[in-house]
């Protein structure tokens, strides 16, 4: 199971769990509320005003321009779509399938096991604290 508890995300197996703390590398919501909004152009209407989630789908709303909406459908797995993974590997060795380490290095995401390392960088997915600093 993987989750999220604070600002660290947990992986757990019949291994234990193991947790990785992203507040360093991500924005909690309490920083990004304060943040100084003000971009000192005079015009409310071109400001960002509504975020929402739709089944899959991600919506933008600006006062001006509308909404623009984007299908993650293709980027991350439904929980439909996690319940019917099979995930029986049928080798009769249940001892073989857990992780034995999570971690974050700089923007990626690391989980490693019996067969490896596996990495993700999630930069382009996530702002980073120095990202929303500029």
């Amino acid at each position: 199971a993987i989750g999220l508890s604070g600002t660290s995300i947990t992986v757990t197996d019949l291994g234990g769990t193991l947790s990785q703390d992203l507040d360093g590398t991500f924005a909690t919501d309490a920083e990004l509320a304060a943040l100084n909004t003000d971009d000192a152009d005079a015009d409310p209407t071109n400001e960002l005003s509504d975020l929402s989630l739709t089944g899959t789908t991600l919506e933008l709303t600006n006062a001006v321009a509308g909404a623009t909406g984007v299908d993650l459908d293709g980027t991350f797995a439904t929980d439909a779509e996690l319940a019917a993974l099979n995930t029986d590997d049928a080798d009769a060795d249940p001892t073989n399938e857990y992780n034995t380490a999570i971690g974050l290095s700089g923007t990626s995401i690391t989980v490693t096991d019996l067969g490896g390392t596996l990495s993700q960088d999630l930069d382009g997915t996530f702002a980073t604290d120095a990202e929303l600093a500029a």
